[in-house]
C-alpha cells in the first residue's frame, strides 16, 4: 500500500505537472494563534499534480497573498497527499490544516516549506504512519492535532526539533494506538503526552524515510522537467525497477503491505457490519414512523370526527334558537294585540262614564255658577 500510494503520486506526474488552487479567503479567529487569514479550498482531488503552479480567488479588501497566514485543505476524500508550492505564493504561513483526505503516510517532507509554522491540524481521515521527520523544519510548532485517524506508527524523534516549553496543543484522540490529547497544557502535561504517544505507538522510520528520498527524488526531477513520451518511458521503467528491487530486498516491506491488505480487510468488514448496521436502523426507522403515521392518522380520524359530531350539534342548537325567536316573536305580536284592546276598553270605558252623568254635570256647573 506504501508503494501504491507513491506510484499514485508518481502516476499523477505522467499525465501533468499543474496544480491549480481556487482559494476562498476570510479571517478567521484561532483559538491557538489568534485570528489569521485563511485560503480555504475543497477541490484539490480535480487536480492531477502534487506542486501547486496556480492560486485563484479574490482576496478580502486590502488584502492579497502577503496576508495569508493559513492554508485549508479540506473535504478532499480521494487525495493522496499533501500539495507542495504553496509558500510561492503565500511566504507567511503560520498555520496548515488538513481534514478529510485519503493520505496514510506522512513521509516528513509535506510541510518543510513553511519555517514559521505554528499550527498543525490534519484529522479525519486514513493517516497510519508518521515520519520523525515533520518538523524537522518547524521548531515554532505550538500545535498539533492527529484526531481522528487510523494512527499506529508514530516516529519515536517526532516531538525532538519541537521546544517543549511553547508546546501547548497535542492531539491523538480516537487512533488506533492512542486515544488521548492535551489543550492548552503546562510543559509536565505536554512531556507525559509525548512520552505516551512513543510507548504507544513505536516506530523507527529508516525505511521509510529511504523509500520517501528514493522516490522524491524521482518527483523533484519529474516537477523540474518538461514530461515527453520517451522520459515517461524511461521513468515509468525507473519507478517500476526502484519498486521491485525494494520489495526484493527487505522481508520487512512484504509483511508491512500484508499487514495493511489485513487492515484493508478489516475496514471493508467494517464498513459492511456499518452498511447492515445503518439499513437495520433505517428499517426501523422507517416502521417506527409508518406506526407514528398510523397512529396520527387514526388520532386525525377521531378528531375529525369529534369535530363533525359537533358541527352537527350546533347545527341543531342553532335550529332550536330559531323555532325559540320565532315564538318570541308571536308572543310579542300577540302582547301588542291585546294591549291595544285593553286601550279600547278604557276609552270605552269613559265615554259611557261622561254620558251617562252628564245632566248631573251640568246641575252641578249652573249651581256653582248661580252661587
Amino acid at each position: 500500500m506504501k508503494f501504491l500510494a507513491l506510484f499514485t503520486i508518481f502516476q499523477i506526474f505522467m499525465t501533468s505537472n499543474s496544480l491549480t488552487i481556487n482559494c476562498f479567503f476570510e479571517s478567521i479567529t484561532f483559538y491557538v494563534i489568534d485570528t489569521v487569514y485563511e485560503c480555504s479550498t475543497t477541490n484539490i482531488f480535480e487536480q492531477s499534480s502534487i506542486y501547486v503552479t496556480n492560486i485563484n480567488g479574490t482576496h478580502m479588501d486590502r488584502k492579497n497573498n502577503s496576508d495569508v497566514t493559513s492554508v485549508r485543505i479540506s473535504g478532499n476524500w480521494i487525495l493522496p497527499f499533501v500539495p507542495r508550492n504553496f509558500s510561492n505564493f503565500f511566504s507567511n504561513i503560520k498555520s496548515m490544516i488538513i481534514h478529510y483526505t485519503a493520505i496514510e503516510i506522512l513521509f516528513g517532507d509535506e510541510i518543510d516549506e513553511f519555517p514559521e509554522l505554528e499550527y498543525f491540524d490534519f484529522q479525519f481521515f486514513y493517516l497510519t504512519t508518521i515520519s520523525s521527520r515533520l518538523f524537522e523544519k518547524t521548531p515554532n510548532v505550538i500545535g498539533i492535532w492527529f484526531s481522528y485517524a487510523m494512527i499506529e506508527k508514530v516516529g519515536q524523534d517526532l516531538f525532538t526539533p519541537l521546544d517543549v516549553t511553547k508546546l501547548k496543543w497535542i492531539g491523538f484522540n480516537d487512533n488506533a494506538c492512542i486515544n488521548q490529547q492535551i489543550s492548552n497544557g503546562t510543559q509536565a502535561d505536554i512531556i507525559l503526552i509525548i512520552d505516551v504517544i512513543r510507548q504507544k505507538c513505536p516506530y523507527v522510520d529508516e525505511f521509510l524515510t529511504t523509500t520517501e528520498q528514493t522516490f522524491t527524488t524521482i518527483l523533484s526531477t519529474i516537477a523540474n522537467t518538461t514530461i515527453q513520451p520517451s522520459t515517461i518511458t524511461t521513468t515509468n521503467s525507473l519507478a517500476t525497477t526502484t519498486s521491485q528491487n525494494l520489495f526484493c530486498t527487505d522481508e520487512s516491506i512484504e509483511d508491512f503491505i500484508c499487514n495493511l491488505k489485513t487492515k484493508f480487510n478489516q475496514i471493508q468488514t467494517n464498513l459492511t457490519i456499518k452498511d447492515d448496521e445503518i439499513d437495520s436502523t433505517l428499517n426501523t426507522l422507517r416502521e417506527n414512523l409508518a406506526e407514528t403515521n398510523k397512529k396520527l392518522n387514526e388520532r386525525l380520524t377521531k378528531s375529525i370526527e369529534k369535530i363533525e359530531a359537533l358541527d352537527t350539534k350546533l347545527k341543531k342548537l342553532n335550529e332550536e334558537l330559531e323555532l325559540k325567536d320565532e315564538k318570541i316573536e308571536s308572543i310579542k305580536s300577540e302582547f301588542e294585540k291585546r294591549l291595544l284592546i285593553l286601550e279600547d276598553i278604557n276609552l270605552n270605558s269613559a265615554s259611557k262614564f261622561f254620558i251617562l252623568n252628564f245632566p248631573f254635570l251640568i246641575s252641578c256647573a249652573l249651581f256653582l255658577n248661580f252661587l
